[in-house]
């Protein structure tokens, strides 16, 4: 197995001493037992160095025979120390071996080789101390909960958005309810707000022209009325013709005289329940507006 060459590899060592911690001024190391998966995607991304005594050797051996790490075996001691550009250490922890004042021996039989059992620590350093990196910690608390803050501030801003368009839905559902007052049922209710709202989105109710426009944008009937009468103001040159389409025949809009000055007025005949929508144009400019009449069956 081949490792790559990063300039930040990890050391790889039987023993643990003070010299390899000489090098790394004042910090925080860090402890930890990992598996060997974990080793092989370790040295996979960062390369590994492996220091170890020529007498050592059969014991990296059985390290790669048993682990497949595919550690490479030195000819010769390599001392190292932690320092920035190599911050980890794996330590191999090896049991079941007779030691000598806590260190193993120069060599061993077969059958002792074969009580040994591995083991494997990572050892971490960080180039902050302790107490900086609680200090750390501490700000990068406080500018989170400051973060936290700022969010929940914005939600309650957005939560009041809903709530004012939720009014605004309110208002618009009022004005149905009102037109809808004298009818039992929610069902035409909710018809005569369907026709309020697309009214509103989709036309121009009842004209902005002080010379082109009608008395009432929203006429609200029943079917026992009697015509009713509004007016249409048509203050421009009395030549021009004005038109009038209706969209739908619960009700019929129509011109009570043939001719007339500035206004005239529109007699509204209720026929059956539902809605009608007069469209009203002419030939002095572009201008065009709708009236909405809506008819209930009581």
């Amino acid at each position: 197995m081949s490792y790559p060459t990063t300039g930040h590899e990890v050391y790889v060592s039987l023993n643990l001493s003070n010299t390899m911690l000489t090098g790394i001024g004042k910090g925080t190391i860090t402890r930890e037992e990992v598996s060997v998966d974990y080793l092989k995607d370790l040295f996979s991304r960062h390369g590994v160095i492996v220091s170890a005594k020529p007498e050592q050797a059969r014991l990296l051996n059985l390290v790669n025979e048993q682990y497949d790490l595919g550690l490479e075996i030195p000819e010769k001691l390599k001392l190292f120390q932690l320092s920035e550009q190599h911050r980890r250490l794996v330590v191999i922890n090896v049991s079941g071996l007779r030691r000598s004042g806590g260190s193993l021996l120069p060599s061993y039989t077969e059958e002792e080789f074969a009580e040994a059992t591995f083991s494997f620590v990572k050892y971490y350093v960080q180039s902050e101390h302790y107490d900086e990196l609680k200090e750390r910690v501490k700000k990068l608390e406080f500018e989170l909960e400051q973060e936290l803050a700022d969010t929940t501030a914005q939600l309650e801003d957005v939560s009041a958005s809903y709530e004012n368009l939720a009014a605004s839905e309110e208002s618009w559902k009022e004005m149905a309810d009102a037109y809808a007052s004298e009818l039992e049922g929610e069902n035409a209710k909710s018809e005569a707000f369907d026709a309020l709202v697309d009214f509103a989105n989709g036309h121009n109710p009842g004209g902005s022209s002080d010379i082109f426009r009608i008395s009432e944008a929203v006429v609200v009937m029943k079917t026992s009325d009697a015509p009713r009468s509004v007016l249409l103001t048509t203050d421009f040159n009395p030549n021009s013709i004005v038109r009038r389409e209706l969209d739908g025949d619960a009700a019929d809009v129509a011109f009570t005289e043939d001719k007339w000055g500035s206004s005239t007025p529109m007699t509204i005949t209720p026929k059956h329940a539902g809605t009608t929508i007069a469209t009203f144009s002419n030939t002095n400019n572009k201008q065009t507006f709708t009236m909405l009449v809506i008819v209930f069956d009581v």
